[in-house]
């Protein structure tokens, strides 16, 4: 199977910032800081996101038609890769407190 990479730098795309996507709390520090891009932690579910993030119109910019095709043909073994290396690393025996994907978003149930 050929797999296609989708590797395109920033466009000029403008920033915005935005609350956790998870809980919708305004409250984060920032973890990492790097090559221009900011992650930071949410300090109500632990959740780590990129802050400030590009704007949607200006981000779908710098995708082809082609790319939203091939991600969603191959939605279901993005899915399960994932869920290999979560295997891998034994993701259900992490502590629940402060962990993005268990308790809230109720994501480890399906797993």
């Amino acid at each position: 199977m050929r797999m296609k990479t989708y590797s395109v730098g920033p466009q000029g795309e403008r920033f915005e910032e935005t609350g956790c996507k998870l809980c919708d709390s305004d409250r984060f520090r920032p973890i990492l800081a790097d090559d221009g891009y900011r992650f930071v932690r949410c300090l109500d579910c632990g959740l780590v996101y990129q802050n400030p993030q590009p704007v949607f119109d200006d981000l779908i910019k710098r995708y082809s038609r082609s790319y939203f095709e091939y991600e969603l043909r191959n939605e279901e073994n993005f899915f399960n890769l994932i869920r290999l290396g979560l295997n891998d690393i034994e993701f259900e025996k992490l502590p629940a407190a402060g962990s993005a994907l268990h308790g809230r978003s109720g994501t480890s149930a399906s797993m």
